[in-house]
């Protein structure tokens, strides 16, 4: 249907042509002769200027010409003027430079021809024009005639040129109505220009033909305006994106300037997706024609035009797509061939590197001036520096909330989304769900084979999180080893969740140098908003504390979901950084469990500890306590367990151990203190001794045997502090 169109278009054109041109060549003036010949060739040099310097009058030009073959109407008969008209609507494209189907070149004289031949007719009804050179105006009879042939030749041109369009498919009545007021405001300026001519002709022929060269200068001065002023909008977008680093604001600036400058019917932005060579349709304007672009990406080895005019770095035009070898070959713009007849490609380069390209399209073949293309020209330079801006700026903030190690979210970026996460899950009442996961003896894979090759297990234990954690779940590096993730999920879901990311870890093989490490496994805590905390910190220290004290201290290797016998104030005594009781307790249970049956205890109590709270203040006792529980923790090996019993009572549990052993322990802790000089005041140093009782279960039956125990050599310790103070 499109292609019936423009044939029935091309074909009505040549016919309006070809009858204009005949008709001119059958009114050849019989005044054109060698004493003439000067005084024509300067009325077609001044028609053709006027009518390849157009005035500019929004998206389409006005031109003046028309003052002069009117005047030669009333000078010298309709043979003149439409054998005038004709050869500088022929010429005129040849001076501008313009491309035009010869379809349409020829059209532009036919239809000018003929206005010109309807106007001398009406004209002549009015008033018998002259029908020698030098009559003049004549009586108002004359003048009338004029503005009535004007009138019927604006008439006619405006028929035959919305006639053109209609069987193009391309009419529309309120364009047609634009194009008739500004036909009518040309005209109107030359019916003043066109009675000047004549009375200065009939002083000075040559001096009556000069009279519109300052027309001509006027209509060049405001052609370069309106550049300056395209120029202005170009640099003022560029101004008002300066500081725009959003990619498709820019993108959909741009489509819009350049639809603007060229009137194109559409505008596709293009931009190069650096990490897999494609093309991708980011912006089309209108929205509305975004469906002739479609959504798929163009990549570089299927080619295209699109890609040719990358590969050129060199903006390319197409005036008519249908008839240009260059796109029938190209499968990939489809929409080009069906919907489509005018193409402009503009490459988006940047500092060496490629941005994309902008595409311009109109329904209308030749619809695009090449000036009006050299601005898009320098549009698009302006917005490919643009891009390049935008794509640094993003790749900046990009790399300051991703782990440079894994390719994960960091911490930053972590806190800030954990935070509006819970702000959105508190608004809309959903669940959320936070998780702390840790590499189990991650410590062994850099020891045995190298820091590079921890690095190679935390990315594949990364990549293990992002797969199995779902779209639209964090996932970030929380620091060392150990990682986290937002789920929004409530608390089954998200156990079920981090089970199959635990089980799928357990699978990973990473290859290394020759290596294959095996045996990776994760301990994960879990926290759910809101039944275990109500707030982003609250939520993340639940989770954490659920690592440590639910998953790794209890074998590792395992998801733990939070319950309040798992915060971290039961596990770890505050002021002594020790493990509280509570926790040894549980630690002894599990080992028990386990089948260690043989156990060693050491009881401790500093001596005389009230008496440095009383004397210099309980500032200075918990700066005392302090000094000693570390003294006590460097005292002891890693599977030596020190709590804080009491106030000044400290408590070790040592597994699979003897009596002589045992003894050992607790000299070694007992010498650290005696040994260690503590500071109470600026000159004041104090030397501290502790008591202590041991016990050793060679095969203890229940554990409440050897806690029981603990509790007695307190007791005893106690009792025998009470004995020396009386």
């Amino acid at each position: 249907m499109a292609l019936e169109r423009v044939h029935k278009k091309a074909a009505f054109e040549w016919l309006v042509g070809g009858i204009g041109v005949m008709a001119a060549l059958l009114q050849f003036p019989s005044w054109l002769t060698w004493q003439h010949l000067g005084l024509a060739v300067l009325l077609l040099l001044v028609s053709t200027a006027l009518e390849a310097m157009p005035l500019p009058l929004g998206r389409s030009a006005g031109s003046l010409m028309v003052s002069v073959p009117v005047a030669v109407l009333l000078l010298y008969g309709p043979g003149s003027a439409i054998n005038l008209m004709v050869a500088a609507e022929l010429l005129a494209p040849v001076l501008s430079r313009r491309k035009l189907r010869p379809a349409a070149w020829l059209f532009n004289a036919g239809q000018y021809a003929l206005s010109l031949c309807a106007m001398a007719g009406v004209f002549d009804l009015v008033e018998p024009l002259p029908a020698a050179v030098g009559t003049g105006l004549g009586d108002g009879r004359t003048l009338a005639g004029l503005v009535l042939g004007l009138a019927v030749f604006l008439a006619v041109n405006q028929a035959l040129l919305n006639l053109d369009q209609w069987l193009g498919g391309t009419f529309h009545p309120g364009e047609a109505l634009r194009l008739l007021a500004h036909d009518s405001f040309c005209v109107l300026i030359a019916l003043p220009l066109s009675v000047l001519t004549v009375v200065v002709s009939l002083i000075s022929p040559y001096a009556g033909a000069l009279v519109t060269v300052p027309l001509a200068i006027i209509g060049h001065t405001l052609r370069l305006y309106h550049r300056m002023s395209y120029m202005q909008r170009v640099h003022l977008l560029t101004a008002e994106l300066a500081s725009e680093f959003d990619v498709d604001r820019i993108c959909q600036k741009t489509a819009l300037t350049a639809a603007q400058l060229v009137f194109a019917d559409a505008v596709c932005v293009y931009v190069l997706d650096h990490r897999n060579g494609q093309l991708v349709p980011t912006v089309v304007y209108p929205p509305e024609q975004a469906p002739q672009f479609g959504t798929a990406s163009m990549h570089a080895e299927h080619g295209g035009m699109v890609w040719r005019v990358l590969h050129q770095a060199q903006w390319v035009y197409v005036p008519n797509v249908r008839r240009d070898p260059r796109v029938q070959r190209d499968s990939r713009v489809p929409a080009f061939q069906n919907a489509f007849q005018s193409l402009a490609v503009f490459p988006l380069h940047a500092y060496g590197r490629t941005q994309g390209a902008l595409v311009c399209v109109a329904v209308q073949p030749y619809a695009f001036e090449e000036e009006q293309l050299g601005y898009v020209a320098t549009l698009t330079a302006q917005a490919a520096v643009l891009l390049e801006n935008a794509r640094l700026y993003q790749t900046l903030q990009e790399q300051s909330v991703r782990d440079a190690a894994t390719g994960l979210y960091n911490y930053r970026y972590f806190y800030r989304e954990l935070e509006r996460r819970v702000r959105l899950a508190r608004e809309n009442g959903q669940p959320l769900a936070v998780a702390v996961i840790d590499v189990d003896h991650f410590k062994k894979f850099n020891d045995t084979y190298g820091h590079l090759a921890g690095d190679e297990v935390l990315r594949a234990v990364g990549r293990v999180l992002v797969e199995e954690a779902g779209p639209d779940s964090v996932v970030a590096r929380y620091g060392g080893e150990e990682f986290c993730i937002i789920l929004p999920y409530g608390a089954d879901q998200a156990f079920a969740q981090l089970e199959r990311v635990r089980q799928a870890v357990a699978r990973i093989t990473v290859e290394y140098e020759g290596y294959h490490l095996r045996g990776i496994t994760v301990s994960c805590g879990l926290a759910v908003f809101p039944e275990h905390a109500e707030d982003d910190r609250g939520l993340l220290l639940k989770a954490d504390s659920t690592l440590y004290w639910g998953s790794k201290q209890r074998g590792r290797n395992r998801t733990a979901i939070y319950s309040p016998n798992l915060d971290v104030h039961l596990f770890v005594d505050e002021l002594t950084g020790l493990y509280t009781y509570h926790f040894a307790s549980i630690r002894v249970r599990e080992e028990f469990q386990r089948g260690i049956r043989r156990w060693g205890v050491v009881c401790l109590d500093l001596n005389q500890f009230t008496f440095v709270n009383s004397a210099f203040g309980y500032e200075v006792g918990d700066r005392v306590l302090k000094e000693a529980s570390l003294l006590i923790k460097q005292s002891l090996r890693q599977d030596e367990l020190a709590c804080r019993f009491g106030a000044d009572e400290f408590a070790v549990f040592i597994p699979e151990t003897g009596p002589v052993e045992l003894q050992h322990i607790a000299e070694r802790i007992a010498k650290a203190i005696a040994n260690h000089r503590f500071e109470c005041g600026p000159s004041i140093i104090l030397s501290l001794r502790c008591r202590y009782l041991t016990h050793c279960f060679e095969a203890a039956q229940e554990v409440t045997d050897v806690l029981s125990r603990v509790n007695d050599l307190f007791a005893e310790l106690d009792a025998v502090q009470r004995e020396t103070l009386a």
